[in-house]
């Protein structure tokens, strides 16, 4: 299986931003919440040592197939804010969201120094 490169899938980030997507990213275990195609998950999973990716069952099937052959990828498909509050707590060096979803649940998430990456074309 031939992976899909970030710009065979459509995303709301910009080219510009995915060169710092990918310096924060670099050898880190991150959380993507609600990935709705996958692009932003493939940037970061060209450098995170692990992605895991929340996607909601409307999305999964579009998601699981265009993140096919990363094997640092592991996809949590279902209700997004449910599966949410069961990740494990302080475990994520980079929390990766879209502003909707911005609440304690997802600092709860982080590490003490890790960082809550918005990303998004609602961040301008």
């Amino acid at each position: 299986m031939v992976r899909k490169h970030y710009t065979q899938v459509e995303g709301f980030i910009k080219e510009e931003e995915i060169q710092e997507i990918k310096n924060i990213c670099k050898g880190k275990v991150c959380l993507e919440i609600d990935a709705i195609k996958g692009k932003e998950s493939i940037v970061i999973a060209q450098v995170a040592e692990k992605l895991f990716v929340l996607v909601s069952k409307e999305n999964s099937e579009e998601v699981k197939s265009n993140l096919e052959g990363y094997q640092n990828i592991q996809i949590v498909t279902g209700d997004v804010s449910n599966n949410l509050k069961a990740m494990q707590s302080k475990f994520f060096d980079v929390v990766c969201a879209n502003s909707i979803y911005i609440c304690d649940n997802q600092c709860d998430k982080l590490k003490k120094d890790g960082i809550l990456l918005v990303m998004g074309e609602n961040n301008e």
